[in-house]
């Protein structure tokens, strides 16, 4: 009876979680593919993740895939996150993993990339994902070229080639 429960409690956690918005269609446009990983914590809408969002979403989700409510993932239950995972970020998600292969994968193992993730996005370390932040490197802002006045320029050939200085 208790195989039938848990197979019970897999099969409605995975119904559940198939309903679920993809990551990806949460990200506002121009930003890169990555940032859909924090996007979906942002429950209050603001378009910024705060590391208790952050925090309340890994919980949440471990919550969800712990089946037997242990707080430790087994082979199977990994197994089924990880599947999750991959079909709600796509090419971007980092599997659930047994780092210390003591047979459990427990909560920090399971929130370590989002955590990490997190933490490297979160460029003033306020504890506060922001739209900017979250463009990262790969997507730089778009950069302001101002040419040299010519009255600051030496004669000679070398002068002609000079670049335009540039902000940011």
């Amino acid at each position: 009876m208790q195989k039938h429960s848990i197979a019970h409690a897999g099969l409605m956690a995975l119904i559940l979680s198939a309903g679920a918005w993809p990551a990806a269609a949460q990200a506002p446009q121009g930003l890169p593919p990555t940032a859909a990983i924090l996007m979906r914590f942002d429950t209050d809408g603001d378009m910024t993740i705060t590391r208790a969002e952050m925090e309340a979403g890994v919980r949440a989700d471990f919550a969800a895939a712990d089946l037997d409510h242990n707080n430790c993932l087994n082979a199977n239950e990994t197994r089924l996150e990880n599947e999750n995972r991959l079909r709600r970020e796509g090419g971007q998600a980092t599997p659930a993993k047994d780092w210390n292969v003591d047979g459990c994968v427990n909560l920090q193992e399971f929130a370590g990339a989002v955590r990490s993730y997190f933490t490297f996005v979160d460029k003033t370390k306020d504890g506060t994902v922001t739209m900017t932040e979250l463009r990262g490197p790969s997507m730089p802002m778009p950069v302001f070229v101002e040419p040299t006045p010519k009255g600051n320029r030496e004669p000679g050939p070398a002068a002609a080639e000079a670049p335009p200085s540039i902000r940011y």
